[in-house]
């Protein structure tokens, strides 16, 4: 398959609600890191780094790297729309990102896998071994409780799907209107599989400012739940989170 990473960025975003992290320079670093890092470790021949702040960087030590790794790499910069950004919430300019990426990408794209900048996925590789000619995508356990809602730093399809339901829901999300990109895919995509691995996130959250670190028991057991295809059955996944909910409770009593 012709699998092509999107790692989406913002290198210098207007304010908004929900984002932590403004520091240009400390972006810039996180996303140099997070580049680097898919270059060497992701299973893709294609990695785009796409980002809508028109931020001007001198890519060719990232591309000297990609050739060293037998990688086509694209480092694609433009103009976004800050004032809908504004109005309406990171979602609308995420996929304002991945749809510009696409559109003006020199690769001949087939399959997609989106990462959000600045996230270094631990186990990528495992992951993209078992990826097939499907939908993947997990639910979110961190931002809505009623867990209706679709975990999306990273997730897997094709071009099509992607066009078809994945764009549209982008260009309708409005987080000040409770139409969360999260719950708009959710609707759209309830029936898609997990990711054949539990995602390990190392980084830091724009919108929360907090690190990502799963504990060892807990990451565990969500693994488990995705290499059994069962991390999205609503059911099974709430009563999990709320045990472990328990055990770090009780642990930290």
């Amino acid at each position: 398959m012709n699998r092509t990473l999107i790692i989406t960025g913002c290198i210098e975003p207007v304010k908004q609600n929900f984002l932590k992290i403004l520091d240009v320079n400390e972006r810039l670093e996180q996303y140099i890191e997070s580049v680097e890092y898919y270059i060497k470790e992701s299973l893709c021949e294609h990695i785009i780094f796409c980002e809508n702040s028109d931020y001007k960087y001198d890519s060719s030590q990232l591309m000297e790297l990609a050739r060293e790794n037998k990688k086509n790499f694209e480092w694609i910069s433009f103009k976004g729309n800050q004032l809908l950004v504004q109005q309406r919430g990171k979602g609308i300019g995420e996929g304002e990102v991945i749809d510009y990426a696409i559109s003006n990408s020199k690769f001949e794209i087939e399959q997609i896998e989106k990462v959000t900048g600045r996230l270094i996925i631990k186990n990528i590789q495992k992951i993209e071994k078992k990826l097939k000619s499907k939908t993947y995508i997990n639910a979110d356990v961190y931002i809505f409780h009623d867990g209706k809602s679709f975990d999306t730093r990273f997730y897997a399809c094709s071009l099509d799907t992607y066009i078809k339901d994945i764009s549209p829901s982008y260009r309708k999300s409005n987080d000040s209107d409770n139409k969360n990109i999260e719950r708009l895919l959710y609707k759209k995509l309830a029936d898609s599989k997990c990711t054949p691995g539990y995602p390990m996130f190392k980084g830091k959250s724009g919108g929360f400012g907090y690190e990502y670190e799963e504990k060892f028991f807990r990451t565990k057991c969500l693994n488990m739940l995705c290499e059994l295809g069962l991390y999205n059955h609503y059911t099974i996944r709430r009563i999990v989170r709320k045990l472990l909910y328990l055990i770090d409770r009780k642990r930290v009593v």
